[in-house]
């Protein structure tokens, strides 16, 4: 794996984790205000009437002994219950905040895939893209990364099924390059592209994926659009980021 392909995988999973940090912290998730994934790109779909990112019983958030104390009730409490309940998904969405404070994405990804099958929202979907693919990106061996960038992207085909987002199409493509498919990966930047065509992020990650591909005037003229959509300076530095990885000259 080359410079550019660390620099791009490592922006993109710091912008990921971000996401599903902000989207999973308890005080912020009431019915009125509950944030998706793709509300941190100023789009909204899915919200739901109910509260189920919480912490429903006794847990310690500072004690990864307590944390596992309480997966581990909440498992044995699923384990008798219907899993296609409603009435499961409070519990699975604790869990997702629990697996997410000991660090393991891979727990948390798998607790929204069940809401998900629950639910069939596309956020869930989403979530448990985003997730997968994080915990993929932290693995060292190349069979394990492999597996969950495949769970993430069985995961982000369920959420496309269901709705058309361009930040959601952008977020697959970046794991379908990570797997190695970056043809498909191109096929959803250009209908982001399509989409919303002044969404910076899939000029971006289609040109850096260009690049990659030896097709280097392409990915200048994509990237020049990308810094030409930037509205902010925290969306230039990305881009400038991932541009000081390769040999492109802006």
């Amino acid at each position: 794996m080359n410079r550019w392909f660390l620099v791009f995988f490592v922006v993109a999973i710091a912008g990921l984790a971000l996401v599903i940090y902000y989207d999973s912290r308890p005080d912020m998730q009431t019915a009125e205000t509950q944030q998706t994934p793709s509300s941190q790109h100023h789009e909204t779909f899915g919200q739901t009437s109910e509260t189920y990112f919480d912490f429903h019983g006794d847990v310690d958030v500072s004690s990864p002994e307590s944390i596992r104390g309480r997966i581990s009730e909440i498992e044995e409490r699923l384990s008798g219950m219907d899993a296609q309940s409603r009435a499961a998904i409070p519990f699975y969405g604790e869990l997702m905040l629990l697996y997410q404070q000991l660090g393991r994405q891979d727990g948390a990804a798998e607790a929204s895939r069940h809401i998900g099958l629950i639910t069939n929202d596309p956020d869930d979907w989403w979530k448990a893209g985003l997730l997968n693919h994080q915990w993929a990106q932290r693995l060292t061996d190349q069979e394990g990364r492999d597996f969950f960038l495949l769970k993430s992207i069985e995961a982000y085909d369920e959420a496309v099924a269901l709705t058309q987002n361009p930040s959601l199409y952008t977020d697959f493509s970046i794991a379908l390059a990570a797997y190695g498919n970056e043809e498909r990966a191109m096929e959803l930047l250009e209908s982001a592209i399509a989409s919303d065509p002044e969404y910076f992020r899939a000029f971006l990650y289609a040109g850096m994926i260009l690049y990659e591909s030896d097709k280097k005037d392409e990915s200048i003229a994509y990237i020049r659009r990308s810094i030409e959509k930037a509205d902010s300076e925290d969306e230039l530095e990305m881009i400038h980021t991932l541009i000081a990885g390769t040999s492109i000259e802006i």
